[in-house]
C-alpha cells in the first residue's frame, strides 16, 4: 500500500508491513509464499516488498485480464480503512511510526470511501491509547474529522462525533502532561476551538 499524500514515509520493508497489519515475524513469508515467484520478500530482513514484475499491479487489476485472481481496488480499501479504524494504537510513551502509518492511512482511505455499514460500525470501535502522542497528529485528525463530516450514515452524526470525541479526549489529555509553562499556552491556542467548531 503507497500513500498518496505521505508517500515518503509509507512503509515498504517487509518488518513495517508486519507491525501495521499487527503481524508476528515470518508472517508475511507465510501468507506470500505461494506468490514468491512474483513477488520478492525475504524474511526477517530489511528487504522491500515489491512486485517482481512491473505489470503485475496492473493485472490484479483488470478483471478482464485476471479473471479469479482480480482484486477489486474499491473493495480493498474499504477493507483497509476498516482494518486500521479498529486497530488498537500503541500504547508508547512516545509515538511510532507504525502508529502515525495508520491514522495518516485513515485519512487517506476516507477520501474516496462510501458511507457503508461495515465503515460505520469500525468508525465507531475506533480509539487511542492515552500514551500516543505524535506531533503532526493535530492536522491528520482535523482532515479526518472534515471527511467524516461529509458522510451520511443515518445515524445524526453519531460516528462522527465520536471520532471527534476520540480526538479531543486525546489533545486534552496530551494538554494535561505538558509542563506547565506550555499548557496556558495551548489551552488558549487554536486546536481547543478547532475542536469547537468542528462540533457545531
Amino acid at each position: 500500500m503507497m500513500l498518496n499524500k505521505w508517500e515518503y514515509s509509507s512503509p515498504t520493508e517487509i518488518k513495517e508491513f508486519e507491525a501495521l497489519f499487527s503481524l508476528q515475524a515470518g508472517d508475511l513469508e507465510s501468507l506470500l509464499s505461494n506468490l514468491l515467484a512474483v513477488v520478492h520478500c525475504i524474511p526477517n530482513t530489511t528487504t522491500e516488498v515489491k512486485f517482481l514484475h512491473a505489470s503485475l499491479g496492473d493485472f490484479i487489476l483488470d478483471q478482464s485480464r485476471s479473471g479469479e485472481y482480480y482484486i477489486d481496488l474499491e473493495e480493498q480499501q474499504q477493507r483497509l480503512l476498516c482494518i486500521f479504524l479498529e486497530s488498537h494504537i500503541s500504547d508508547r510513551l512516545y509515538y511510532d511510526e507504525v502508529d502515525e502509518w495508520r491514522i495518516y492511512a485513515i485519512e487517506e482511505l476516507l477520501v474516496n470511501a462510501k458511507a457503508t455499514a461495515p465503515i460505520q460500525n469500525s468508525i465507531l470501535k475506533f480509539k487511542m491509547q492515552d500514551s500516543f502522542f505524535a506531533p503532526t497528529l493535530t492536522y491528520a485528525s482535523f482532515y479526518i474529522l472534515d471527511s467524516l463530516r461529509n458522510f451520511d450514515f443515518g445515524d445524526r452524526g453519531q460516528a462522527y462525533h465520536h471520532v471527534l470525541n476520540v480526538f479531543a479526549t486525546k489533545f486534552a489529555k496530551m494538554v494535561l502532561t505538558m509542563p506547565s509553562k506550555f499548557q496556558k499556552g495551548c489551552e488558549r491556542g487554536s486546536t481547543e476551538g478547532q475542536f469547537r467548531d468542528l462540533a457545531i
